[in-house]
């Protein structure tokens, strides 16, 4: 486990070698600080063990005083104990996670199905007539050459009852139904830990368990298996765009909808086109984003549905942010903050048990660093600080999205620093939004080489390109 008692007195003992080091040369911060290139403000938090910057500081340091490597071997010390405990850490959660994974399918409770039988006009406006279990039949067969695409990749099962009404889905049963949509479920929470190549497997033989399920089952299910199958479906698509398959995707997304429409689903279809908004905004059409989470926000009135809301509203006010338009995007933030109030993200819908407080606030840091707003540094502090040890994707977003923009301000030690902390979080571009952030932090980078630390920091960018 992380000990952050232990990292603190590290980088404070570093900091006392540092300013022993200083003092026994002679200098002061100020006189220092030309000899490295670095800001006095940057000695006085180094010393202090506020800050450990980047390893080419401890190495001027060690140059400029003479201190023969003394003070770049306690750095990579303190780095190697941090990455360790960091490891560690990751270990034990993601061996918690396997272990209930493989026993999601007997201990999972049911999910709360977040619509009536039949959505009013005012929150679902494809369906103007409540479709007849003949029509989610005959349409349902429709999603079979798409759900093709995942192969017949399976798991063993730990209990015969689904096995047995895999062959007979005329026989599913009210508990058997609840484990499918628990195993749902369970895979989008581990997207949130684990990079899309490894999720593939579980996600393609679950889908393949849906298959054979679709316009099969009792009248009495066949709605609900059309939500979950929709659901993993959503699941499917966004791990095939993050994995830079953008036809299969879209493929998966455009099958996602259409189970959404089948089963009345206005959630799940505000899912997609949200997803689909992250794509749009990838391949730079920041209107097509905004007019797709504006659509989105239509199918979300339910009462049940307050954190698909605070999702889309602070998604909206990150494309606004990135539009320039810094009133729609503040009003976006405090109808995301809003709907948050009455929040239930464990017990709402499959995707919305990511939306913990600190990633709300993470997109709030996004939306603010790309406005340029005065609470920036403020709101960033507070953000890292709730943020869990094991969301590193999520600190390293932060963290570089709040770098590029002191970079842009002209704070260029900060910048650096921040960068360097980013990269430290991620030891590969496991996710095409971590890829985005760090190209991001690049373009800031690659026309101020001349700065020596932004130069060290944009040849590690370009190193894990």
């Amino acid at each position: 486990m992380i000990d952050p008692a232990a990292i603190s007195q590290a980088k404070q003992a570093l900091g006392r070698k540092l300013a022993d080091c200083r003092e026994a040369a002679g200098l002061n911060q100020h006189q220092l600080a030309p000899l490295i290139q670095y800001t006095r403000s940057t000695i006085a938090n180094a010393e202090t063990g506020h800050s450990t910057t980047s390893r080419a500081f401890w190495q001027r340091c060690d140059e400029a005083l003479s201190a023969d490597g003394a003070l770049l071997r306690s750095y990579d010390e303190l780095k190697s104990l941090a990455r360790t405990q960091q490891a560690e850490h990751a270990r034990a959660l993601e061996a918690k996670r396997v272990a209930k994974f493989h026993n999601s399918l007997e201990q999972q409770p049911p999910v709360d199905i977040d619509a009536p039988s039949a959505l009013s006009a005012d929150s679902w406006s494809s369906p103007t007539v409540a479709d007849t279990v003949d029509d989610v039949k005959r349409r349902t067969a429709l999603l079979a050459p798409v759900l093709s695409l995942f192969g017949a990749a399976g798991l063993a099962e730990p209990w015969s009852r689904l096995a047995y009404v895999l062959d007979q889905p005329g026989q599913l049963d009210e508990l058997t139904l609840e484990h499918l949509e628990g195993s749902t479920a369970e895979l989008y929470r581990r997207e949130q830990l684990l990079p899309s190549r490894r999720l593939v497997t579980h996600l393609d033989a679950h889908v393949s368990r849906l298959e054979r399920l679709l316009g099969k089952a009792p009248d009495a299910f066949a709605r609900r298996v059309a939500m979950t199958t929709g659901e993993a479906l959503a699941l499917a698509g966004w791990v095939a765009w993050d994995s830079r398959q953008i036809h299969q995707a879209d493929m998966l997304y455009g099958s996602a909808m259409a189970a959404a429409r089948q089963a009345c689903d206005g959630p799940l279809y505000a899912c997609v086109l949200a997803y689909r908004s992250y794509a749009a905004e990838a391949n730079g059409d920041l209107p097509h984003a905004r007019k797709l989470l504006v659509e989105a926000q239509n199918y979300v009135r339910g009462e049940r549905s307050a954190t698909t809301r605070a999702w889309l509203a602070a998604r909206e006010a990150e494309v606004d942010a990135a539009l320039g338009d810094e009133t729609p995007a503040l009003r976006a933030l405090d109808r995301a903050m809003t709907a948050y109030d009455y929040a239930r993200p464990h017990r709402e819908r499959s995707w919305t048990s990511f939306f913990t407080p600190s990633r709300l606030g993470g997109m709030a840091v996004t939306a603010y660093a790309r406005l340029g707003h005065p609470e920036l540094d403020v709101l960033t502090e507070s953000v890292l600080a709730s943020l869990a040890h094991g969301e590193l994707h999520r600190r390293a977003i932060v963290l570089a999205d709040v770098a590029a923009v002191a970079i842009q301000r002209g704070d260029h030690d900060r910048g650096a620093e921040l960068g360097h902390e980013a990269l430290d979080e991620v030891a590969t571009r496991e996710t095409r939004l971590i890829d985005e952030r760090l190209s991001r932090l690049r373009k800031a980078t690659l026309s101020k080489r001349h700065i020596p630390a932004l130069a060290e920091l944009d040849d590690r960018l370009a190193s894990c390109a």
